[in-house]
């Protein structure tokens, strides 16, 4: 297996578009990266893919450690051990590229379970001690209102976002900010003044969607 994904690493950086750039300088192609995952998740069992993730994880490339979160995120529907390892392994890797691919691989997850199905396990990792897990969670689902489920409930979407008013990470406030401030965005219905009022942090509406932006 691991023979089979070493044109990750080998391929000439020159041949793949530009995309983010880790320490040790290789351009990373996250859509290769991504199709390597879902092939190789295709073609072995979960355990499989699971201990070959859990191999890749120890390696100090980010475009290697990548391909074994995504890969756990290929697999973690079906075999809770993926699920765990990404919630208590992948969470403390100090890479922002790795927590990235942290939070894509927990909407991997949902995507795969259902997100109705999934209520039980957003709900657990936006309860999680450590807040990079908490953030994979908010930020993995955004826009909540455009996954399955939320799109048809966004109050759901509404209900847990702000279990995490008054959190005490900035980076967990800020990502549930912007995601309360996507979804007011479309259903302003859902944030009177008198729930507004209730929080201890505002909403942050995204650039894009910001009425206050100069530009």
């Amino acid at each position: 297996m691991v023979r089979e994904l070493n044109h990750l690493q080998l391929k000439n950086p020159a041949d793949r578009r530009p995309g983010p750039v880790p320490v040790d300088g290789a351009p990373i192609d996250l859509d290769e990266v991504q199709r390597a995952a879902r092939q190789t998740a295709a073609r072995y069992t979960p355990g499989d893919v699971l201990a070959l993730a859990q191999g890749l994880f120890s390696s100090d490339v980010t475009q290697v450690r990548l391909l074994a979160v995504l890969l756990c995120g290929e697999v973690g529907a079906r075999d809770d051990r993926a699920r765990q390892f990404l919630r208590l392994q992948v969470s403390l890797d100090p890479d922002p590229l790795v927590r990235e691919a942290l939070a894509h691989a927990f909407d991997m997850i949902c995507a795969h379970t259902g997100y109705e199905r999934a209520l039980a396990d957003i709900a657990d990792w936006l309860a999680d001690p450590n807040p990079h897990v908490r953030f994979a969670a908010v930020e993995g689902l955004r826009c909540w209102v455009d996954r399955p489920y939320f799109a048809d409930s966004p109050e759901e979407a509404v209900a847990m976002l702000t279990w995490l008013d008054g959190d005490d990470s900035p980076l967990v406030r800020r990502s549930a900010g912007l995601a309360l401030g996507e979804i007011a965005a479309r259903y302003p219905q859902l944030f009177p003044p008198e729930a507004l009022a209730g929080l201890t942090w505002p909403l942050q509406m995204p650039l894009a969607l910001d009425p206050m932006r100069g530009d």
